[in-house]
C-alpha cells in the first residue's frame, strides 16, 4: 500500500456506473449460490444418501401415486402407506 498514490477522490461518472456493476455482481453470486444448492441436493443428497437407506426417488413417487385416501389418512402409518405388506 505504500506504493499506492492517491491523486483525487472518485469521479462521478465512476460512482455511476460502479454501483450497477456491484449489483450485478451481488445478484450474480446469489443466483449462483441457488443453483449450487440445488446441485448439491441433487447429486449428493438424492442420488447417494437416500439410497443407503433404502429410499429410492422413483419407488417413493410409485408409493405416493398408489397411495389410496379413501382409506382416510387414521389407517396409513409408515410402511402399511406403501402397500408393501
Amino acid at each position: 500500500m505504500q506504493f499506492v498514490v492517491v491523486v483525487s477522490s472518485i469521479l462521478k461518472f465512476d460512482r455511476a456506473l460502479g454501483s450497477p456493476v456491484l449489483i450485478t455482481q451481488v445478484a450474480a453470486g446469489a443466483a449462483l449460490g441457488v443453483a449450487a444448492e440445488g446441485a448439491f441436493l441433487i447429486v449428493v443428497i438424492i442420488a447417494n444418501i437416500m439410497p443407503l437407506f433404502g429410499l429410492e426417488p422413483l419407488d417413493m413417487a410409485r408409493d405416493v401415486a398408489a397411495l389410496n385416501l379413501r382409506r382416510g389418512w387414521g389407517s396409513c402409518s409408515g410402511l402399511a402407506c406403501s402397500g408393501h405388506h
